[in-house]
């Protein structure tokens, strides 16, 4: 849903040729059932779907029967992205799809006709799930296993191999390193004590990380000394890890205390 045609000097040559692409596919060309599809639901793509070519907004629903969406909805996006693909010539599409774990079924489907389909070429996909909210016999599990199984023959196809990258919690050396370079520090050792209260909080999850200094710094608890011009905190004996006035325990309760904190 993030597709955009911007109208900016670099890119409308690319726009242009995306137009003609589709203007001439029998899939998603205008008037075409791929087309109704596709504006009815993603209307930010019409800018490339040649919206001009109705008279009005009526014009675009068929008199006929409506097209069957669960049947041909992924048909018209491999072939919207193919098109695309084709024209994009300074390196690969890139789509980012974040959070698998929560996908529905149908999303499912569609991912593993996009990933399996040897049309689509010139595109890298990213995904990215939480391992430990999916269960080996559910459909998003089936679905990988069965996209890396076709796809680990791609020395006799057109397919590249999907490579598996497994992110771990951080270390406590590289969390002190990332809290050093957040403060501006020249030495990690200038922030060994704070990092190791902060490691105990989270475990090395650096995205609560993050969160707990900002927490730190919204208490006043770790702040900017406009007097040295340097980054300082309080008596790390008196960060108290158990304290939820200062540490939340999860994500739900730190925004709850960030509403509590936001002006009436």
């Amino acid at each position: 849903s993030k597709v955009q045609a911007r109208r900016t000097p670099n890119n409308e040559e690319l726009v242009s040729k995306i137009r003609s692409k589709i203007r001439t596919s029998g899939l998603i060309g205008p008037g075409t059932d791929g087309n109704v599809l596709l504006l009815q639901n993603f209307p930010i793509l019409r800018s490339f779907l040649h919206v001009q070519f109705f008279k009005d907004e009526s014009a675009i629903s068929s008199d006929g029967p409506a097209p069957d969406f669960n049947t041909n909805i992924g048909e018209f996006i491999c072939e919207f992205l193919t098109l695309l693909c084709h024209c994009i010539e300074k390196g690969p599409l890139v789509l980012i799809l974040d959070d698998l774990q929560w996908a529905d079924s149908f999303s499912i489907e569609i991912l593993s006709r996009l990933l399996l389909d040897q049309c689509i070429q010139n595109i890298l996909v990213i995904c990215s799930y939480r391992s430990n909210q999916i269960r080996c016999n559910d459909q998003l599990s089936t679905a990988l296993s069965n996209i890396q199984q076709v796809r680990g023959k791609a020395s006799s196809s057109s397919l590249t191999r999907v490579e598996k990258i497994d992110l771990f919690f951080l270390s406590p050396h590289v969390i002190t390193q990332f809290i050093a370079d957040s403060l501006n520090k020249e030495r990690p050792d200038d922030v060994v004590d704070l990092a190791e209260v902060v490691y105990r909080h989270t475990m090395g999850n650096i995205s609560h990380v993050m969160r707990t200094l900002e927490e730190l710094v919204s208490k006043n608890a770790l702040y900017y000394d406009v007097i040295s011009f340097d980054w300082s905190w309080t008596d790390i004996s008196e960060l108290n890890i158990e304290d939820k006035t200062i540490f939340s325990e999860n994500i739900l309760e730190s925004i709850k205390q960030k509403i509590a904190g936001m002006p009436r």
